[in-house]
């Protein structure tokens, strides 16, 4: 068996087991070929059927944990893309080197108990999960740029340091889910 066939088989149990452990009761079957699975903290979707023609494409909610009975805060920066934005356009009478530079004050959220959840889009690549990592890329409205290039970064050590050669994505998805808040709190500090 080639590697290619042995990572395409590799994937289709990978994306059957994530049916089984994220899917319920609930299956819907759309037109486009797309199977929707929906369980209490994840909406799993999938696309295409792992050929090269037709790659996996998955589609993951997760709704991440915070810490049982406790509230954070939390304090979004603005980009320094943003910072230059509207605001700099309102400045009128300044140097636009003064007005492009001018930072936002940070949005400070008290006691959050919930967050909305992030989505984790990813391709199998045909050369996954052998020799290369999923191609993915985080959605999620309440992490800055640096958060999220934090997340990336660990997402891909985990692959290259753990999971390379195995499927990687349902643990990706469990430590997005109880791990992500835990991580980006240490480093804040």
């Amino acid at each position: 068996m080639g590697e290619e066939e042995e990572c395409r088989e590799q994937q289709l149990l990978e994306v059957e087991s994530l049916q089984a452990i994220l899917g319920s009761s609930d299956h819907s079957q759309t037109g486009d070929g797309e199977a929707t699975e929906t369980a209490g903290d994840a909406c799993f979707q999938v696309r295409g059927d792992g050929t090269v023609k037709a790659p996996f494409r998955l589609r993951c909610e997760v709704d991440v944990a915070l810490p049982p009975n406790e509230a954070i805060d939390i304090v979004a920066l603005a980009d320094s893309q943003e910072a230059g934005g509207a605001d700099a356009e309102a400045v009128t009478h300044a140097d636009s080197t003064t007005a492009s530079c001018m930072p936002r004050p940070p949005l400070a959220l008290r006691d959050i108990k919930y967050l909305p959840p992030l989505t984790l889009h990813l391709v199998l690549p045909p050369a996954y999960p052998l020799i290369a990592p999923p191609e993915f890329v985080l959605e999620c409205v309440w992490l800055d740029t640096l958060a999220a290039a934090r997340v990336r970064e660990e997402l891909v050590r985990m692959w290259e340091e753990v999971y390379q050669g195995g499927p990687v994505v349902y643990s990706w998805l469990e430590w997005l889910r109880y791990e992500l808040v835990d991580r980006l709190l240490v480093e804040a500090m």
